[in-house]
């Protein structure tokens, strides 16, 4: 059992400093960020599989923000979140398929801008000669660390997804709570951006945990058993790999002189 833990928040007057905070307490591969322009009404629970009275942090994927006008597992909101699993999961599927059979015919060609991937298609391709199956799309992907890489990477693509975005970069948060994802909007000129700071191994537990606990759901309810909630790291892809760009130091510099109060929450 995990004990809910009480977000702690540190208000900085000047998002420099805030910076200089973050960078010089940064623990390589122990802390991961997520930056926001804002942060956002906590949203209240009250069914009884996680407890009552809870109050999460408004951290959800953008299909699924529409939960903020739920408090528990209603009837409708069944219906809304199956609908809605459902389309992500034939984008998944179909998006996945795409990038394989890149990779497949890239890899036949021996073009160098695949070779990366390699290691991960023949893992791919021999599970599947395992179970012999010769549609690539009868085996369930989501389970594959490199299929669940390219689904993280979908956004890059203007896929919307079911999953949420952080980074092991300070600066990169940074950059996220002071401009809007949509460069074409204007960056905002005032207000409290937010910066979240996380522990990954905690993360990795609680994701462990909630899985375990939806697969306990779907068993009484008879549902199809859902896919495991996942932390995975796509640093290893080449930057090419992706059609956006890395945001750049220059651009977070560049927004840090607008006049918007940082808050920390850890």
């Amino acid at each position: 059992m995990v004990e809910q833990q009480t977000v702690k928040t540190s208000m900085l007057p000047d998002a420099n400093q805030l910076l200089e905070k973050l960078n010089s307490e940064h623990i390589q591969d122990k802390y991961i960020y997520r930056g926001q322009t804002k942060r956002y009404e906590k949203h209240n629970t009250s069914n009884g599989y996680y407890g009552d009275g809870l109050k999460n942090e408004f951290l959800y994927p953008s299909d699924f923000r529409f939960v903020k006008d739920y408090t528990g597992l209603e009837p409708e909101f069944l219906d809304i979140s199956t609908n809605i699993r459902n389309k992500g999961r034939d984008l998944r599927d179909n998006f996945e398929l795409f990038i394989i059979n890149k990779c497949l015919y890239g890899l036949r060609d021996n073009d160098a801008y695949y070779e990366w991937t390699r290691p991960y298609v023949e893992h791919f391709l021999n599970d599947a000669i395992i179970q012999k199956i010769t549609n690539t799309k009868d085996i369930i992907m989501h389970d594959y660390h490199f299929s669940r890489m390219m689904w993280s990477l979908a956004q890059h693509y203007y896929i919307a997804t079911a999953l949420v975005d952080i980074t092991y970069d300070p600066n990169v948060s940074m950059w996220f709570a002071i401009n809007k994802w949509n460069q074409a909007e204007d960056r905002p000129t005032e207000g409290t951006g937010v910066i979240y700071r996380m522990d990954k191994e905690k993360i990795d537990y609680i994701l462990f945990l909630h899985s375990e606990k939806n697969k306990q759901i779907a068993l009484d309810n008879h549902w199809a058993t859902p896919p495991d909630y996942f932390l995975t790291d796509i640093r290893t892809i080449p930057a090419e790999f992706a059609l956006s760009s890395t945001v750049n130091l220059h651009s977070i510099s560049k927004g840090l002189s607008a006049n918007i109060r940082p808050l920390l929450l850890m």
